[in-house]
């Protein structure tokens, strides 16, 4: 975030004490990315790292913000996107809001074929799903989720396509595949630029949300 200036953007809120921002370090190059590993090790893995967040990085932004059981917005891109996602999926009673940048929900390639538990209760796609439990969906509808694609040269919308889909079909969630066109100026791209145009102020869309909304909790 602080390399593409959203923090620069958002200090005036952090100054202010409105928002407060916690960057975590994922284990990708332990878990579903080790080629080294057995599949099992990095599904494995990764349960671990979920169980880390829930059990450390929540209660501590408890603490840091003095305020037990402060909704968490959640943010990421490309496999951060995942990881945004699958958080909130996994704990939509702290994590409220979750902004998704082309992310892909399906792990199955880097599995190797093969499949466990671990595996199963960390690819959204699957758990998803099949979720039907009164409790979760109870918390989904006070969630707002944001999932986002663009249709660049490089994009890869499916995989948000498909998120979404499932979100609308199996789990009655309202959620929104935002798709927004990549252009070569900034001007088409419908984003706003600081006046050096070395970073992005905030990005708007044509429902009217924007990133920092969404980040104040304004959403």
């Amino acid at each position: 975030m602080e390399g593409q200036s959203m923090i620069r953007t958002l200090s005036p809120y952090l100054d202010q004490g409105r928002i407060r921002i916690f960057c975590i370090n994922g284990v990708q190059s332990d878990s579903f990315a080790n080629k080294g590993a057995h599949p099992f090790h990095r599904s494995w893995m990764q349960a671990q790292y979920d169980a880390y967040v829930a059990n450390e990085v929540f209660p501590f932004i408890d603490s840091q913000c003095q305020t037990p059981g402060i909704p968490i917005a959640t943010l990421g891109a490309s496999l951060g996107a995942y990881h945004a996602a699958n958080t909130l999926f996994k704990h939509p009673d702290h994590v409220k809001r979750c902004y998704a940048l082309s992310g892909i929900y399906d792990m199955r390639d880097s599995m190797d074929g093969m499949y466990d538990d671990n595996f199963y209760f960390n690819n959204p796609v699957d758990y998803m799903a099949n979720q039907h439990d009164p409790w979760f969906l109870h918390q989904y509808a006070s969630c707002d989720i944001r999932l986002v694609t663009g249709c660049g040269p490089w994009e890869n919308s499916g995989p948000t396509y498909r998120m979404s889909e499932i979100l609308r079909n199996h789990v009655g969630i309202r959620g929104r595949a935002l798709l927004r066109k990549r252009r070569t100026t900034a001007r088409r791209m419908r984003t706003q630029r600081t006046a050096d145009e070395c970073g992005i102020s905030d990005i708007r869309y044509e429902d009217g949300s924007s990133l920092k909304k969404i980040l104040q909790g304004k959403l």
